[in-house]
């Protein structure tokens, strides 16, 4: 589910003169979308919402439409203000069938009012509006289903405040989503991380999917992680298809957050390591080890360098431009341990021409070092 909490007011300003151009709108319904002008402030809280006490008036707000030709879903926005005066914002791409009473040949017309229903398990949204050319805009009213209450009683899920009912209904939380997720074995998720499913999309289809992938034992908390970040059983075959073979969760999700990707390991590979520990992979990946980095390295004469040095090469900035500035002071090639401590102790093309200025005696590479490491400067 596309769901977006919060957006900023370049955004909120866009869809705002979508609606405000449909000049026809009556002057209620223009007015009703006085609220996009500002920021949409998200409350702390829960992931939910920032609903604070409800009222009768904080269950009407306003709502703005587009129809998105490519996709053929509708894009809906609702906006209503809360009784500490802050504006809540919800958007999602909806399919137009789900609106009841609402036609694509309304929403497309010259211009012309509309009146339909968006129907949830936990409510019923009653709009009102109009519609021109694939946009529309309008006022809605939001009216709780008070079955929905008992039915999630007997779920579990009581003393719910009634203005969550509201916040239920736009998530579109459903009685057959929890009833699902209890069959998959989550019957006994708090309110929130059910909520949190929801709007993330950790459906009954992602787990057992997961679970086919090798991951049969996943929390609630790694199952949104693992959503959250985009981890899906596509991505675990991609990397199974270089080598990498059922990572733990953990280094799985780390894989993923650094952006760790078949065409990453199999350049690796490429360049000669070859079964190179995951947690060499992420170190290389974290620390910018790129095929740059390793083909100015070789244009050095610096190839196929053991892992750990090629780190600390890297961490230290030994890399190609200090060997050639190092070359270019009259040291050829040092050797890679003696070019990382050269970078290390401030052995640079700068100290070497100073000690040359000083007429000292031609120096290697170690003496360099203990003089720099000795204060001599």
């Amino acid at each position: 589910m596309k769901s977006t909490m919060a957006i900023g007011v370049s955004a909120l300003r866009t869809r705002k003169l979508m609606a405000v151009s449909l000049l026809g709108v009556a002057v209620a319904i223009a007015a009703a979308m006085v609220p996009l002008r500002a920021a949409v402030a998200t409350a702390g809280g829960s992931l939910l919402t920032g609903i604070n006490t409800p009222s009768q008036e904080s269950m009407n707000g306003s709502w703005s439409a587009e129809l998105q030709q490519d996709s053929g879903k509708l894009w809906f926005s609702m906006t209503r203000r809360n009784s500490s005066g802050g504006n809540w914002q919800h958007q999602n791409e909806i399919m137009p069938e789900q609106f009841r009473g609402l036609t694509r040949d309304q929403m497309m017309s010259s211009g012309g009012p509309v009146k339909f229903e968006l129907v949830r398990d936990a409510g019923t949204f009653a709009c009102e509006g109009w519609f021109k050319g694939g946009n529309g805009a309008g006022t809605f009213t939001f009216s709780t289903n008070a079955a929905y209450a008992g039915e999630m009683a007997q779920r579990g899920y009581t003393d719910i405040p009634a203005e969550k009912y509201f916040s239920l209904a736009m998530i579109d939380l459903s009685l057959a989503f929890i009833d699902e997720m209890r069959a998959a074995g989550f019957d006994k998720l708090p309110l929130e991380k059910m909520i949190a499913f929801r709007i993330h999309g950790v459906s009954t289809k992602f787990i057992a999917a997961m679970r086919t992938a090798g991951y049969e034992n996943l929390s609630a908390e790694k199952l949104l992680a693992f959503r959250i970040h985009g981890i899906s059983p596509d991505y675990v075959a991609s990397l199974r298809a270089v080598g990498i073979d059922k990572l733990d969760e953990d280094k799985l999700l780390a894989f993923k957050i650094h952006g760790i990707t078949p065409e990453f390991v199999a350049m690796f590979k490429g360049a000669g390591y070859e079964g190179l520990a995951e947690d060499k992979l992420l170190a290389f990946k974290i620390h910018g080890i790129s095929q740059e980095f390793l083909a100015d390295l070789k244009s050095q004469g610096y190839d196929r360098i053991p892992a750990g040095d090629l780190l600390s090469m890297r961490i230290h900035g030994a890399d190609g431009a200090f060997s050639r500035e190092i070359r270019a002071a009259g040291y050829d090639h040092p050797e890679v341990q003696q070019l990382i401590s050269m970078r290390i102790h401030g052995v640079n093309g700068a100290f070497i021409e100073k000690m040359k200025s000083r007429g000292t005696k031609v120096l290697d590479v170690d003496d360099l070092i203990r003089l720099k490491i000795h204060g001599i400067d």
